[in-house]
């Protein structure tokens, strides 16, 4: 059986969202780093959509992750550290 490829990428999102501290660990807080609503990374985590793939390269870019696996589920996980970006998230302006 054959799961849907939709689901696959919100398993991957998932497991990259988990590792991650708080706030960014939450569905909520992760889709506020990543400027989108709640509920489209709800969906996207849940595989009732998917993101499109210059949001893949983002979240890559973000947290060193290698787009064509969260995307394809082909490569390694992680990208040599290297070549990753070291970004800061800073709080949303309306948090205290």
């Amino acid at each position: 059986m054959r799961i849907d490829k939709k689901r696959q990428i919100g398993k991957r999102l998932k497991s990259i969202r988990t590792m991650q501290q708080y706030p960014a660990n939450t569905q909520m807080g992760f889709a506020r780093i990543l400027g989108v609503p709640y509920r489209t990374y709800q969906d996207w985590e849940l595989g009732k959509s998917k993101p499109k793939y210059e949001m893949v390269i983002k979240i890559g870019n973000l947290l060193g992750y290698n787009p064509a696996w969260i995307y394809f589920g082909e490569g390694q996980a992680r990208r040599p550290i290297g070549e990753r970006k070291i970004i800061p998230l800073r709080k949303a302006e309306n948090d205290s």
